[in-house]
């Protein structure tokens, strides 16, 4: 495993739709954009936070997690025993969380048309998101990775130098992050 183990995920899935995915073809914008502050997010029960907990990327000590699953989704164990999520909608929330839950910052807020799939940290104050910008009207895609920076309360973007049609979005069963939790042994629905 590297240093950003969901990351290569992502990219390996995704790279049925372009042999080209990988990291060195997403060129940095070259801008970095500061942060002033992020508005806090809702805290999660410590039920909540103990089914959802699994899925969050952890920081490198386990004091904080990003958390892309919880908006709007409840976890509950199907007749098999397994867990499942259920709810969601076109909208996500990209939390940045402590480890009780208690104390959370939106990253992000993306409607139906950008999604976080997945995200690393890839130091004690840094982490990445692989994200999808998504243009139904010309029906493409364009794959993006953000870093964040909490030392400097900085971020820059690497944009996939291309569009690509929404045809070539790898499907699995239903998409990459489908595809990631069944992984987990978790079933969307």
């Amino acid at each position: 495993k590297g240093r950003a183990p969901n990351l290569e995920e992502w990219l390996r899935f995704h790279s049925e739709a372009d042999t080209g995915w990988s990291l060195s073809r997403f060129p940095a914008s070259g801008v970095n954009i500061h942060i002033d502050s992020m508005d806090e997010a809702p805290p999660l029960t410590h039920e909540r936070m103990s089914a959802f907990a699994p899925l969050f990327a952890w920081s490198p000590d386990s004091s904080r997690c990003i958390d892309l699953w919880s908006y709007n989704r409840l976890m509950e164990t199907g007749r098999d025993g397994r867990p499942s999520m259920v709810g969601g909608g076109p909208d996500q929330m990209v939390a940045l969380s402590d480890r009780s839950g208690s104390r959370r910052m939106e990253v992000m807020f993306n409607g139906p048309m950008q999604m976080a799939e997945t995200a690393d940290w890839i130091s004690p104050d840094a982490f990445i998101l692989g994200m999808l910008n998504i243009d139904e009207s010309e029906g493409t895609f364009v794959p993006e990775v953000l870093l964040f920076n909490l030392a400097d309360t900085a971020y820059t973007n690497f944009r996939f130098p291309r569009a690509l049609p929404l045809d070539r979005l790898p499907d699995g069963e239903s998409g990459f992050m489908a595809e990631w939790l069944k992984g987990r042994g978790v079933t969307l629905r």
